[in-house]
């Protein structure tokens, strides 16, 4: 699976933004843009800077003109205010002398120049946004994506372009497409049936994170393409929809075909993708597939060691039998919890009772009521009550339906 790495806004904001303090406009400071133009050309550079920080906090478009020419200041920080107050102002007709500050010699205006530009948002600035990511400074880099992932959909075409670049181009691309969103997703989808493997499985890789419902079918599909890390891809990104029963039923009736992009995906960062790709392990009843999930058990998260428990208890093969009975880990435990029910061992309920309270879930509560056994229905009912749960939700069969004490003996 291609990783994928959204860079969030808050995480970069700092290293974005140059800060510049615009003070709060008083009373009539409004009619003063005249003056704080002319004060553009003081000869006190801290006056030229006060002067075009104060016309980007009054946002008056009769300031953009004489901003830009302020662009060739002598003096770097009113360059640098000018920029940011070009930015404020948001008038597109600032946006060609930005884009050329991209390529400003201080790396300070080149990154201002692409925080404004996100600002403004012309579709202009695109392209010119998306080589500015190579900029030698990484801050400059960074900012531009910031800016390109408030574009919305304009940035998506120029994008989409760049699936069919270098390997490192693919992937930073993508990862702009997924944060980017819904606007991706026809034209990632739309891609799925390029004669290049890498733009496709870039594009399946992309659409399992962004996870539209209108991706489903498109996945489903590409769960025959001819290329292994397609289908892998395909797999792991329908996982990811994790509750639409259409992407469930497709992945089971591939049968053998689906098992070991199956395995691979019980390693996938994502514990969505681990938890159902053990849980339709278990239901396919893959022997293949007993020692990943046995390594599974190890999980970091008690989710996934629940269901690769309960894939275990499904599949029945001696191994897994063994590790169960074995298992001290109350994820394990709550997860097996029919496998255990089923064995009826006396003496067990105390253990299966605190795997509940230790790591159990609602599916884990329904099989105690299921059981037959009086102390797993009444440790169950504890819990409820203790969770606020109303047990008359659950629907109990006292041993009647599901999985009885005993049966498996």
């Amino acid at each position: 699976m291609i990783p994928l790495t959204v860079r969030r806004p808050s995480q970069i904001t700092v290293a974005c933004f140059w800060m510049l303090a615009l003070a709060p406009l008083g009373r009539g400071q409004i009619d003063r843009v005249s003056q704080l133009i002319g004060d553009l050309k003081a000869d006190t550079a801290s006056v030229r800077v006060w002067a075009a920080q104060k016309l980007g906090a009054i946002g008056d478009s009769r300031a953009v003109e004489p901003l830009i020419a302020a662009l060739k200041d002598p003096d770097v920080n009113v360059r640098t205010a000018s920029v940011v107050a070009l930015g404020e102002i948001r008038d597109p007709r600032a946006v060609e002398p930005l884009i050329l500050t991209l390529k400003a010699p201080d790396a300070i205006r080149r990154y201002t120049a692409a925080v404004a530009l996100g600002k403004i948002g012309d579709p202009r600035a695109v392209e010119p946004l998306i080589a500015a990511r190579k900029d030698p400074d990484r801050y400059v880099g960074i900012c531009a994506e910031e800016a390109l992932l408030g574009f919305g959909a304009p940035a998506v075409e120029p994008l989409m372009a760049m699936l069919k670049d270098s390997a490192q181009d693919r992937a930073e691309a993508a990862t702009l497409l997924v944060a980017i969103g819904a606007p991706a997703v026809q034209p990632l989808i739309s891609t799925l049936n390029d004669p290049d493997v890498s733009v496709r499985t870039t594009s399946v890789a992309a659409l399992g994170q962004i996870k539209d419902s209108r991706a489903v079918e498109p996945l489903i599909a590409a769960l025959k393409d001819p290329d292994v890390s397609v289908r892998q891809n395909a797999v792991e990104a329908l996982l990811s929809h994790s509750d639409d029963e259409a992407a469930k039923r497709a992945l089971a009736g591939i049968g053998e075909a689906a098992v070991e992009p199956l395995i691979t995906a019980l390693k996938n960062p994502d514990v969505r993708v681990r938890d159902g790709a053990a849980e339709l392990l278990g239901e396919m009843k893959a022997h293949r597939a007993v020692a990943p999930l046995i390594g599974a058990l190890g999980d970091i998260v008690g989710s996934t060691r629940r269901a690769a428990a309960e894939a275990l208890g499904k599949i029945g093969d001696p191994l897994a039998v063994q590790r169960l009975l074995a298992a001290t880990d109350y994820c394990v435990i709550a997860g097996a919890a029919a496998f255990y029910v089923a064995r009826g061992k006396p003496g067990t309920e105390e253990a299966l009772i605190l795997s509940l309270d230790g790591c159990g879930d609602r599916d884990t509560a329904t099989v105690f009521l299921n059981s037959g056994n009086p102390k797993l229905e009444a440790g169950a009912r504890a819990w409820a009550a203790r969770k606020g749960l109303d047990v008359r939700g659950i629907p109990t069969f006292s041993g009647r339906g599901g999985t009885g004490w005993g049966a498996g003996r």
